[in-house]
């Protein structure tokens, strides 16, 4: 796009940065201005322009001169890799406010609003997450203590044993105890329906 005096202070700027972003990775790289068109395969006179704010680059341009710069994009449209700090993900989700959000417990009360094949993608999600960042290892290691805790929940709450539960037993004392507490619990529970105590 060529330059023009009716530019808007903005698209000047937005020119201005363009080029100082260009010079300054083509002189890192000890490029000169005909050697970055022969790279980039785009024309001499069109990298002048963009260098002194006359043009500004089309998308393939811009593609074809970071792959030749080593630069992103982001770099050299704004002169920032991160122009937008403020709008990640968490403050698109949380526009209101300003306070860190709890999201562990916020997605603890919305899962049991959601199906089981709902909460099965999450799940698949979770894991995925989980084991690109911590790893193989700490995932399943992760996942069996899950499995414990629901298989005490189950028992809890309708007396059934599960088998991955009795193999977390042998090799976790956190959930036998767990376990051996919630057995009393139960019984307790048990005792007073056959005195007739009020719950």
């Amino acid at each position: 796009m060529a330059g023009s005096t009716n530019d808007t202070p903005e698209l000047q700027a937005e020119k201005q940065t363009i080029g100082s972003e260009i010079i300054k990775a083509r002189e890192l790289l000890g490029l000169t201005q005909a050697e970055l068109a022969t790279r980039s395969q785009v024309s001499l006179s069109a990298i002048k322009g963009y260098e002194t704010g006359r043009n500004f680059p089309g998308a393939r341009e811009i593609k074809q001169l970071c792959q030749v710069l080593r630069i992103s994009p982001n770099r050299l449209i704004f002169g920032d890799e991160n122009p937008f700090p403020e709008r990640t993900w968490h403050h698109k989700m949380e526009s209101t406010s300003a306070e860190p959000v709890d999201y562990k417990t916020r997605l603890e009360f919305l899962l049991p609003l959601l199906s089981s094949s709902e909460c099965a993608a999450f799940y698949q999600l979770a894991n995925a997450l989980a084991t690109a960042r911590h790893g193989v290892k700490a995932t399943v290691d992760r996942r069996r203590s899950a499995e414990a805790e629901s298989g005490i929940n189950l028992f809890v709450a309708t007396g059934k044993f599960e088998a991955t539960l009795h193999g977390k037993l042998l090799v976790d004392t956190e959930v036998a105890r767990k376990y051996a507490a919630s057995i009393l619990t139960a019984a307790d529970e048990t005792d007073k329906v056959n005195r007739g105590d009020p719950t």
